[in-house]
């Protein structure tokens, strides 16, 4: 198929995968420098994912990051907690009630 090259197709082109589908190849890193890229489609990653910022999920309050806090402490609006937190924080929650 066609393949719009860039650097001598050294391996960094666009090209059609199939009707419908459009691929970008590169050798090491795809770099999109935008303010804003709006995807409206559904989004498949497969492989590791680095954010740098927050993270909006339809209208609800931004996340700023994921704590590890077993006392849950920093009492966080844009924080969630990782299960072994949640689990930890409960089980010594109900151990006070117990005694």
């Amino acid at each position: 198929g066609m393949k719009l090259g860039f650097r001598d197709m050294g391996g960094e082109y666009i090209y059609s995968v199939s009707d419908g589908t459009l691929g970008i190849a590169a050798a090491t890193e795809v770099d999109i420098t935008t303010t804003t890229l709006d995807v409206n489609g559904a989004v498949d990653i497969s492989g590791n994912t680095a954010i740098g910022g927050t993270v909006n999920i339809g209208s609800s309050t931004a996340i700023a990051n994921v704590k590890d806090e077993d006392n849950m402490s920093s009492n966080s609006a844009t924080s969630l907690a990782t299960q072994q937190s949640i689990k930890a924080y409960v089980y010594k929650r109900q151990l006070l009630r117990l005694m």
